[in-house]
């Protein structure tokens, strides 16, 4: 799988997408250029190990690969040719049926209390749903029932709720800090993010 890069003169964006979930991030930066490219998503990963996050790169096009540049750094990966998911047509069309506040640590706490009783089984899901005044999440496996609330300010009440993967669902809010609104459409679809990530 890929990452996407978009790169414009004052920012910089990622895009990930395994087919059932995608990631975005977001950083301001001084570019003076603008590229749209797909990498590795294990270059991208090896990439982040060897630098920090206050490092400054050069990057650039050699052939069909692009290098990262710093003092003590050289940095090549092969480029993708393959088009890459138009995020910005399936972010368009959606609507927000369904909104909700919640503390982000809450919410993964609950998460991640469910996920080791409900990974014993190949297809494990957990039901979601927004009630008066919290985010409800349900599971029904063979040996054990659970219900974990979540408290939240809830825009829009969601009673019948919406089914999604125990083991994907888990990893989904690793990269958001503090408080996000919880966006899901009449058809599922889940965005929730902070000012940088979604």
């Amino acid at each position: 799988t890929a990452i996407h890069l978009d790169i414009y003169s004052d920012t910089v964006k990622a895009v990930s997408c395994d087919g059932t979930r995608m990631a975005m991030l977001k950083r301001q930066a001084e570019t003076g250029g603008k590229m749209s490219v797909n990498i590795p998503k294990t270059a991208f990963y090896q990439l982040a190990c060897a630098v920090k996050n206050e490092d400054v790169l050069d990057v650039g096009m050699d052939g069909h690969f692009l290098v990262f540049m710093k003092d003590s750094l050289l940095f090549a990966t092969r480029i993708i040719e393959d088009a890459f998911l138009d995020v910005d047509a399936l972010l368009k069309y959606h609507d927000e049926a369904y909104r909700a506040v919640v503390d982000v640590a809450e919410l993964q706490r609950a998460i991640e209390s469910i996920h080791p009783l409900a990974s014993n089984t190949e297809v494990s899901v957990l039901k979601m749903s927004f009630r008066d005044n919290n985010v409800l999440f349900q599971y029904r496996g063979d040996n054990c029932n659970i219900e974990l609330s979540v408290p939240a300010v809830v825009l829009n009440k969601m009673p019948e709720g919406f089914y999604y993967p125990v083991g994907k669902f888990v990893d989904c809010f690793k990269t958001i800090k503090g408080k996000t609104v919880l966006l899901v459409s009449s058809h599922g679809l889940l965005l929730a993010g902070d000012d940088s990530s979604q």
